[in-house]
């Protein structure tokens, strides 16, 4: 006959033995942060339960949202009942018998303390007031299981509103991936709107996990025959799993062989390039938006004829420099890869942004504070830097942008 000791789960396995409270009544964001260090804490106790390698975190997740994670599903053990024999047996299968029907009963008491102590966890971290109705009057236990408990607050006070959904979906959708950066952050995205289409019962299927994190990874150009070769793999082993193990594997690959080189030896500067584009168009567009419309006659008037030669001037300008920029970029790939001594980009830097200082053309009189000399001033900028002072002005700049300035008080 077994011996069935009582264990103090949360003292001894549980990383997080006091959960976040959740002062007032419960959200979305306070069951979420209440839902992972669950998790944290159903991990920790080891089980050979789904897979054996999650502990018990079956428990606080439906069949299908652990089926993303393993495909051996956790399944809740039953009281084995009495040791009875049936008759007839040597003295080792009886053991034997014996022995199995222990472990049986050894493993259902684990999972139902396991369960009781993440119960109690929630207890202690809710206001008793918005779970009331989940404990029974006469006995004061709770009905349900932990798992039936976390989705009676989820329907209740966290749920997501389908408009909420379609918000989180398109941002997901048009998600923009750098290679350079771990592929995890995709699959934690998509598994972050899983969780949003259970919370605003419109659940998503794995294929659509799937369909969805294949066109952010394929938008990158960068796994064009890793995506080939998942496409050649049969329907059975298209799962979410498969898919991320297939994807990290790629990734693991590129970054050996060094493919993601340019990206991740200039990506600061590549981040830099694309500021100085922006802020530069951004310039061009102002310059153009003062073009006289254009007339029916032939003639063109003097003042668009001299405001087009500033405006290729200054394009070209832009040209040459973002070029150079790149050339840079390309030889401190060339660095990270073993061939040559870095190399500092050589750029003409204002004092305060940091910005290459380029012609500005001379009837930009004005002083703002975020982009120096401009066509605007400091009151009526429309793209504030933080801590932006609309009071500076040419004369008094108040430690503020010196772009475009030929000296300091200019």
């Amino acid at each position: 006959m077994a011996v069935i000791n009582s264990v103090n789960y949360r003292e001894t396995c549980f990383p997080k033995q006091d959960l976040t409270r959740c002062p007032g009544r419960p959200n979305y964001e306070s069951l979420h942060q209440m839902q992972l260090e669950l998790k944290a804490n159903a991990i920790s106790v080891h089980s050979n339960l789904g897979g054996g390698n999650h502990g018990h975190l079956g428990l606080l997740m439906t069949d299908p949202q652990y089926t993303l994670i393993v495909n051996t599903p956790y399944v809740r053990p039953v009281h084995p009942g009495i040791f009875v024999l049936a008759g007839g047996e040597t003295r080792v299968q009886a053991d034997a018998f014996q022995r199995a029907h222990d472990e049986n009963l050894r493993v259902f008491h684990e999972v139902r303390g396991v369960e009781q102590a993440l119960i109690q966890q929630i207890v202690a971290a809710v206001d008793a007031c918005y779970i009331i109705s989940m404990r029974d009057r006469n006995t004061g236990q709770f009905t349900g299981n932990v798992l039936q408990v976390l989705q009676y607050l989820q329907n209740t006070y966290g749920t997501i509103s389908p408009s909420q959904l379609a918000v989180f979906q398109k941002e997901v959708t048009e998600m923009h991936y750098d290679p350079v950066t771990p592929v995890d952050n995709i699959f934690n995205k998509i598994e972050d709107l899983l969780e949003y289409g259970e919370l605003a019962h419109c659940p998503f299927t794995q294929l659509q996990a799937i369909a969805l994190a294949y066109n952010i990874i394929n938008k990158t150009g960068k796994f064009r025959e890793t995506v080939k070769s998942w496409n050649r793999l049969t329907l059975v082993q298209q799962n979410w799993i498969g898919f991320k193990q297939h994807f990290r594997d790629a990734h693991l690959e590129l970054q050996e062989t060094g493919e993601l080189t340019l990206e991740g030896a200039g990506y600061g500067q590549a981040a830099l390039v694309e500021d100085i584009v922006t802020r530069l168009a951004a310039e061009m567009n102002l310059i153009t938006s003062e073009l006289p419309p254009a007339e029916t006659t032939l003639e063109v008037p003097p003042a668009a004829t001299a405001n087009h030669s500033t405006t290729d001037t200054f394009l070209q300008q832009l040209i040459t420099q973002n070029q150079e920029m790149m050339r840079v970029i390309a030889s401190n790939a060339n660095v990270a890869g073993g061939r040559g001594t870095p190399r500092t980009p050589r750029v003409s830097t204002g004092p305060r942004t940091g910005q290459p200082v380029l012609p500005i053309p001379a009837r930009y009189n004005k002083y703002c504070w975020t982009h120096g000399r401009c066509n605007h001033s400091s009151t009526t900028c429309n793209s504030k830097a933080p801590g932006h002072k609309s009071e500076s002005t040419m004369e008094n700049k108040l430690s503020g942008s010196t772009y475009g300035c030929t000296t300091a008080g200019a």
